[in-house]
């Protein structure tokens, strides 16, 4: 039903469609005197009308305009209708209107009826066509891309364009040759093909729109050109690019040049001039494979355009022949190795605008004479190094805020250095600094500097006095360590800090004003300053290791804040022959008096610890150390050659290792009783001591305690040490030793090469002797080891060339290879049972226990059975015979 009353709708709107179409297309003559007849009484009759109605006739008049009048008569219930009555038309009022001919339309005039807008067209006239006028450029043309050129029509504004070449390309020199990429858009300069031109200008376009963009190897080799000209569309220069051209002067490059490649001028020696205009280049050479663009070649003169704003790396590195160069106004930044090994060039102005000047940026190149710009801000590491600089004066600007070590080493030679910047900080740390070496005469500080960077003035030569701003607050470390001719120093009213090493080396500095405020000192500040007798530091709270080491130091007055006098103070210090130590040190660090002139010390109770202080002293004849000290400390007076006297007083309880390790003329200590612990080598080397009584609370023999003691003739071991230590009497001139009896192991050593020992007497508790115990002990006669002994460890008793009777416990489990080796006076030994389950080495004949004794040495054992490890190792071995029996056999 829906889709029935759908289309209904849809044939009623396509009716009332066509009924206003067909209204459309009539007009005023065709309306209504096409149904009307000729004459005024005729009747015109509406044949569908209803035949069985019976008409209700009604009618309208319709006045006479530009057609004809009538009256219409009509069934107001049906269809039915008809005319008469006509009346004849007024006719039709018309207006015309003028349409002028265009460009391209043609022109008329249409007359229009003003009552029923009947119109018609006639008078037509030809359209005028277009009227061009002068072309225009719409589009400027650039040397890599042709412009447009328009023309308007003056009746239309209708244009018209046309393409055209930049003046450059115009103008450009003809017949070279090219080779387009695989896209076509861009080329490479091969050759000259048939150009003739002496002075060549490269165009930015070849012939066929591609853009040139670089100039392959040998591209003007052998030629005659005189002058290259290159367009900006250039962007790399291929190795050997102007290379074997030996008529080539001058050579541009240009704005536009990203890369440069390798002996760009090789073997062209002719070259004068390189104009230098690329304004975004990074890469000059193969700086990797330590190939540079400018190397081998014979340019003199090299000039660097106003739009260059950083000349790239290594763009001019080992151009040898290169005698000048201009910088552009638009400089900022000479980069890293740009102009080293520049030979020939001897003098260079920078420009005003100049910020930074890179790495080796002129090292090992001919200036003698800089002068820095004021705008300078960086001058990084030996960006000058190795240049012979010879001038009057130098200045750091005001704006310089970094320097980079090395940065103007060589063979400098500078009037007047004079520093004006207030911020300057070093770039990296070396042990080299800005100036080493150089000769200054003097240098000039400005006021308002607070510091410059370490090592700043290091080796300086020259310079003899110098003073500091008031505003300086700290000496930076080494900062004229090692200037050789400096005498007298003055310091500002602020400065409160002097680092590490600053006047080290300064041998002839005898005068240091202005100390007053100085708070803190670091390491070695006046080290080797051999002519420095006093400095005045009263009020210091810190002060470093080795301040004045290897100086020339007299006397030193601690401040009472100081309270440890720090490692290596006064090393050195030969001409410091006294000095007494202040009640308020508790602490000595090592080697605090180390190789002094110091004849006598006497070391205050309250003195805590002095480790390794006093070593070395070659002058230092006695020693008192006042009662209430408990320990001498480790090393305290080792190497003191002359030390013959010392003080120890009975509060002490403990002696440290290496106490007195070298004191060559020490023949006698008394060693308080209560003293409970000696450390590893306390006595070691003490050649002239002869004889010593242990204290009887100790309970072990540290290890080398004697060692090459060798006047040392009587020991007295206490009876309640455990344990001898390593190498403890080795090399001494004892004869004899008892070994008590709580004793259980005697070390590696212990009495090694004692070559005056004839008898030992061991204990009933011992159970080890170690490696070379007794070796070497030549005048060893008889041994008797207890049965508590296990172990009888490699070569203990080898080289006792008189031993003739030995006696092995019943208890050992263990007799080491070579442990009697080279005994010749040892006839017969007795072996205990208890080595039968020892593992025995057959590998080699040098770990037989007896190898190289008597030839007729016989062993005696109770073992019933002798396995062949044994007969090998011992040799000849007689079984079952009983210890009495061994006594009994003469």
């Amino acid at each position: 039903m829906k889709r029935l009353i759908w289309i209904t709708i849809c044939f009623l709107l396509l009716a009332l469609l066509l009924s206003a179409c067909s209204d459309a297309e009539t007009t005023d003559m065709t309306d209504t005197t096409e149904r009307l007849p000729a004459s005024s009484s005729s009747v015109n009759v509406d044949e569908t009308s209803s035949p069985d109605c019976a008409h209700e006739l009604a009618e309208t008049v319709v006045a006479p305009s530009c057609t004809q009048g009538y009256t219409l008569h009509y069934c107001q219930k049906c269809s039915y209708s008809y005319s008469d009555t006509y009346v004849e038309a007024i006719g039709h009022k018309y207006q015309s209107v003028v349409t002028e001919p265009t460009c391209t339309k043609s022109g008329y005039t249409t007359y229009t009826c003003s009552v029923c807008k009947h119109s018609y067209q006639d008078a037509k006239t030809d359209a005028l066509g277009h009227r061009y006028g002068d072309w225009v450029i719409t589009t400027e043309a650039t040397p890599t891309k042709n412009g447009v050129m328009t023309a308007t029509c003056s009746g239309c504004g209708k244009t018209k364009t046309k393409s055209y070449e930049h003046a450059e390309n115009t103008e450009a020199s003809k017949g070279l040759t090219f080779v387009l990429s695989s896209d076509k858009k861009s080329a490479t300069l091969t050759g000259l093909g048939v150009c003739g031109d002496r002075k060549v200008t490269v165009p930015s376009l070849t012939p066929e729109g591609a853009v040139v963009t670089k100039v392959a190897g040998y591209a003007f080799e052998n030629s005659s050109v005189t002058e290259v000209i290159l367009p900006d569309s250039m962007t790399e220069i291929e190795d050997y690019a102007f290379a074997k051209a030996p008529a080539l002067k001058t050579v541009n490059i240009p704005e536009g040049v990203l890369r440069i490649g390798t002996f760009l001028f090789a073997e062209s020696p002719a070259l004068e001039t390189v104009l230098y205009d690329a304004i975004n280049c990074k890469y000059a050479g193969k700086s990797g494979d330590w190939d540079y663009a400018f190397e081998g070649s014979f340019v003199k003169s090299l000039v660097i355009g106003d739009g260059v704003e950083a000349i790239p790396q290594y763009l001019c590195s080992h151009a040898t022949r290169l005698e000048s160069v201009t910088f552009g106004k638009s400089l900022t930044a000479i980069n890293y190795n740009a102009f080293e090994y520049t030979k020939a060039l001897k003098k260079i102005v920078f420009p005003e605008g100049l910020l930074d000047i890179y790495d080796y940026a002129f090292s090992y190149s001919a200036l003698s004479e800089i002068t820095l710009p004021e705008s300078i801000e960086s001058i990084r590491k030996e960006a000058f190094f190795g240049c012979p600089l010879d001038q009057d004066s130098l200045t750091l600007g005001p704006n310089l805020v970094s320097i980079g070590d090395r940065a103007f080493v060589g063979t400098v030679r500078i009037g007047t250095l004079t520093v004006d910047s207030t911020k300057i900080y070093s770039l990296s740390r070396r042990v080299d600094g800005t100036f080493t070496d150089a000769v200054i005469e003097n240098v000039e500080l400005c006021e308002g500097i607070t510091t410059l960077p370490q090592r700043f003035l290091y080796r300086v030569q020259g310079l003899k006095a110098i003073v500091l701003p008031d505003s300086f607050e700290s000496v930076p470390e080494s900062f004229l360590a090692g200037a050789c001719d400096l005498a007298s120093v003055t310091l500002g009213q602020s400065t409160k800090i002097i680092k590490s090493s600053a006047f080290a080396g300064c041998e002839k500095l005898t005068q240091l004003v202005g100390t007053e405020g100085v708070e803190s000192l670091g390491d070695s500040v006046f080290a080797s300053c051999h002519a420095l007798t006093s400095v005045s530091l009263t009020s210091a709270t810190s002060l470093g290791k080795r301040l004045f080491a290897e100086s020339g130091i007299t006397a030193f007055t601690f401040p009472i804040v100081i309270t440890v006098i720090p490692e290596g103070f006064f090393e050195d210090c030969s001409a410091l022959l006294a000095f007494s130590i202040p009640s308020h040190i508790t602490k000595i660090e090592k080697s605090a008096f180390k190789g002094t002139g110091i004849t006598a010390l006497s070391l205050p109770k309250t003195l805590e610890s002095f480790a390794s202080a006093f070593v070395a002293m070659p002058n230092l004849k006695t020693v008192t150390l006042e009662n209430g000290m408990l320990t001498v400390d480790g090393g305290a007076f080792a190497g003191c050659t002359s030390l013959s006297e010392i003080t120890l007083p009975d509060s002490i309880t403990s002696i440290g290792a290496e106490a007195f390790n070298g004191c060559l003329v020490l023949k006698t200590l008394s060693l308080p009783s209560g003293i409970t612990e000696l450390g590893a080598g306390a006595f070691e080397d003490c050649k002239a001591l002869e004889g010593i009584v242990l204290p009887i609370g100790l309970d072990g023999i540290a290890q080398r305690l004697f060692k090459n003691c060798t006047a040392l003739k009587s020991v007295s071991i206490p009876e309640g040490v455990t344990a001898i230590g390593n190498d403890a009497f080795l090399g001494t001139a004892l004869e004899s030793v008892t070994i008590p009896d709580r004793c259980t192991l005697i070390g590696a050593n212990a009495f090694r090469a004692c070559q005056s020992l004839i008898s030992v007497s061991f204990g009933q508790g011992l159970t080890s002797v170690k490696e070379y115990a007794f070796a070497g002990c030549e005048k060893l006669k008889r041994v008797a080891l207890p049965d508590t002994v296990e172990r009888i460890e490699r070569f203990a008793f080898s080289d006792c060339d008189a031993l003739e009777a030995l006696t092995l416990g019943n208890t050992l489990t263990y007799l080491g290879s070579g442990a009697f080796m080279n005994a010749p006076s040892l006839v017969r030994v007795y072996l205990p049972a208890s080595l039968a389950g020892m593992k025995i080495n057959t590998a080699s004949s040098e770990s037989l226990p007896f190898a190289g004794s008597a030839t007729a040495l016989m062993f005696y054992t109770s073992l019933a059975e002798i396995t062949p490890e044994w007969r090998y190792y011992f040799g000849n071995v007689i079984p079952n015979t009983t210890y009495d029996e061994y006594l009994a056999i003469a």
